[in-house]
């Protein structure tokens, strides 16, 4: 009954149905409608997060609150928790233009100087593609 109740939060009968067959407990429920009405996050990425633990969907609306998309906010957050460190690193690689996928992949690959070295190339006009290349495969 309380699935029912979604048709009143702009949800359409296709997902009211499907959340129904899926058999949603009431809080995975709860939670898609909560993602919905206070995260603006739509019934078809809030049914992504619904095995998400408190961590998973802090993180998530942090990395949303920073302008990532929710498909990657969701698919990051099902695959690792960030420190704040590494929040604040994706923050600023979305600042300098870096796409999310090579903003994850500098996140967890890159020691400090190799980031560094990154940052130093990207701010002297390189293309962050071939800038994460070269800091790649740059021997400290």
């Amino acid at each position: 009954m309380y699935i029912d109740k979604f048709k009143y939060y702009n949800c359409t009968p296709y997902y009211i149905k499907n959340f129904q067959n899926d058999n949603i407990t009431l809080c995975q429920a709860k939670l898609i409608l909560n993602l919905y009405k206070n995260h603006n996050i739509e019934y078809h990425y809030g049914i992504k997060c619904i095995n998400f633990d408190s961590k998973q969907i802090d993180q998530m609306l942090k990395l949303k609150d920073i302008g990532i998309p929710h498909y990657f906010c969701i698919s990051f957050s099902e695959q690792n928790i960030y420190t704040e460190k590494q929040i604040n690193t994706i923050k600023k690689l979305k600042e300098l233009g870096v796409s999310e996928f090579y903003s994850n992949q500098i996140t967890f690959n890159f020691t400090d100087k190799r980031l560094e070295y990154f940052y130093e190339l990207v701010n002297n006009n390189m293309w962050f593609v071939r800038a994460f290349h070269l800091a790649e495969a740059k021997i400290f």
